[in-house]
């Protein structure tokens, strides 16, 4: 079973800062830093692209305020600000704002906030866990996680490969990930998720479920190897 480990984007556009919070973050050995963002369009882009589980977001980069963009994401993560803007704290709270903390932030006030950070997660996880429902032929059909071997995308439809079934749905691989909890699945190619609990083994190109063999994609390899292996 893969170690639980909390996707997280840094975003400030200050590159001292940021590089400040990364280090101080490193000190959570379950924070898995997958990607830093400076500006506005980069920052929006990331939180599509990696999907993390938290961001960790100044309010102003260049000049720009990120409030009046959030609404425009299609994936919603949890928020811990960081900033220097004390003004913008109530209007923060309409988004999955968990923490709004003042620079210079303090390793306590930090430790605060992942703790609460892994309590939600884990009460998230908690609810949610066991299944989930999937429309097909015009039906929702109750789809136990352990169920799923591992996710299959062809264009907009996605094969869900179980034990004893396969059934197709007509989704996309990012909107199906979505119903997905992180510590259960994983993203190892543009084409492929699996359920890590079903992984026979692991090598360098491909990842076998059984006897069935899988490609990793090569720009996602390391996000892949750092989640099973902690390499």
């Amino acid at each position: 079973m893969v170690k639980r480990r909390i996707k997280a984007l840094v975003v400030d556009d200050e590159a001292i800062a940021r590089k400040g919070l990364m280090r101080m973050l490193e000190q959570f050995t379950d924070i898995d830093i997958i990607g830093e963002a400076l500006d506005l369009t980069t920052c929006l882009d990331s939180i599509e692209q990696l999907q993390p589980e938290v961001v960790f977001m100044d309010i102003q980069l260049r000049d720009e305020n990120v409030l009046s963009h959030l609404e425009s994401l299609n994936f919603k993560p949890t928020l811990i600000f960081t900033t220097a803007y004390p003004s913008h704290a109530l209007s923060s709270f309409q988004f999955d704002t968990l923490d709004y903390l003042l620079k210079p932030i303090s390793t306590i006030e930090l430790t605060r906030s992942i703790e609460k950070l892994r309590k939600k997660l884990q009460e998230k996880i908690a609810k949610n866990e066991t299944h989930t429902f999937i429309k097909s032929n015009g039906a929702y059909l109750r789809m136990a996680f352990d169920e799923i071997l591992y996710i299959k995308g062809m264009e907009n439809y996605i094969n869900i490969i179980l034990s004893s079934r396969r059934v197709t749905v007509k989704s996309t691989m990012q909107d199906f990930l979505k119903k997905l909890p992180p510590d259960i699945f994983l993203r190892i190619h543009k084409s492929y998720i699996v359920n890590v609990s079903k992984i026979s083994s692991v090598s360098k190109f491909e990842i076998c479920i059984g006897e069935t063999a899988l490609p990793i994609g090569r720009e996602i390899k390391p996000l892949v190897f750092n989640a099973l292996l902690g390499e």
